[in-house]
C-alpha cells in the first residue's frame, strides 16, 4: 500500500483472508468434548483420505458422564474410520448427523465398508482377545441410557443408528 501497489495488496489480502477460512478452528458444537473428539477424528480422516462430514444440533446440557461419553463417540468413529480404511473404496467416506428430540439425542453414522466383509457382530481382526469389544460396548452404554443400536451393512456402505436417552 505504502508503494501504491493496490493490485498487489488486494491479491495478498485475498490470499491472507483464504489462508485464515482455511485454518481457523470451526466449532461444531458448544460442548467442548464432543467438538474436540470430532477435530480429532475428522484430521484422523484426512490424513487417511477419507472424506468427514458431520453435521451436529447438540442439547445445551448433557447429563452422560464424560468417560462414558467418550467411550461412546470413540468406539463408534472408531469402528467407522476402521470401515473406511478397509473399504478398498478410492473415496471413503464417513458422514455423522447428530440430533435429539426430548430426551433422547439421536446419532447416525454412514462409512464406506468392504463389500466383502459381511456384518456378522464380531470383530474381523485377527487377534479376538484385544478387539472386538466397541459394539458391545456402546451397546451397553445405550441400553443403560433407556436407548437402543441399530447396525445396517448395505454392501459397500455400513449404518450405525443410535439413541440414548441425554437427560
Amino acid at each position: 500500500l505504502e508503494e501504491e501497489k493496490l493490485e498487489d495488496a488486494r491479491l495478498l489480502c485475498g490470499d491472507f483472508s483464504s489462508s485464515f477460512q482455511a485454518t481457523r478452528y470451526r466449532h461444531y458444537c458448544e460442548n467442548d468434548v464432543l467438538d474436540v473428539i470430532l477435530h480429532g477424528k475428522e484430521m484422523e480422516c484426512t490424513d487417511l483420505g477419507i472424506t468427514f462430514s458431520c453435521q451436529v444440533l447438540f442439547p445445551k446440557k448433557v447429563q452422560i458422564a464424560t468417560p462414558v461419553f467418550i467411550s461412546l463417540f470413540f468406539n463408534l468413529l472408531n469402528n467407522g474410520i476402521e470401515g473406511c480404511a478397509s473399504s478398498g473404496n478410492p473415496a471413503p467416506f464417513l458422514r455423522l448427523s447428530i440430533d435429539y428430540k426430548g430426551d433422547f439425542l439421536l446419532v447416525h453414522m454412514e462409512n464406506s465398508k468392504n463389500p466383502d466383509t459381511v456384518f456378522t457382530h464380531t470383530t474381523t481382526k485377527a487377534d479376538h482377545f484385544c478387539h472386538g469389544l466397541g459394539l458391545s460396548i456402546m451397546e451397553d452404554i445405550v441400553r443403560k441410557r433407556d436407548g437402543s443400536c441399530s447396525w445396517r451393512d448395505l454392501g459397500d456402505t455400513f449404518v450405525s443408528d443410535l439413541m440414548l436417552r441425554y437427560l
